[in-house]
């Protein structure tokens, strides 16, 4: 049982691309941690819809610093496919309040 009552635990994986207006990418995982390979598998479903980068084309991934984001494999698959990646800077309560936009999101979805 979790410390809200509920049994299971969801993690949310969510991906909006800058470029196509309004195309996402949202997956849940009822693991916790997420494994490598399902992170990989979500990041190869998005590198399908895009296509492969090129130098005047290309999108730059933006992650957190999960170890499941570092991983080698997914550092190359994103690479490989001319895409970049960007880590975010660690995540300190005081600068961001990253619990304000989940509760905002959270609420987006429910309605």
């Amino acid at each position: 049982e979790g410390s809200y009552g509920h049994s299971v635990k969801y993690t949310m994986t969510l991906a909006i691309s800058g470029l196509e207006v309004g195309k996402r990418w949202l997956v849940f995982f009822n693991r916790r941690p997420v494994l490598m390979f399902l992170f990989l598998g979500f990041i190869t479903r998005i590198l399908n819809d895009i296509r492969e980068g090129t130098y005047e084309r290309r999108h730059c991934f933006t992650m957190d610093n999960l170890m499941t984001h570092k991983n080698p494999v997914v550092i190359q698959t994103i690479l490989a496919a001319g895409h970049c990646i960007v880590y975010r800077a660690p995540y300190y309560p005081v600068d961001g309040p990253i619990k304000y936009v989940f509760n905002l999101i959270q609420q987006q979805l429910q309605h």
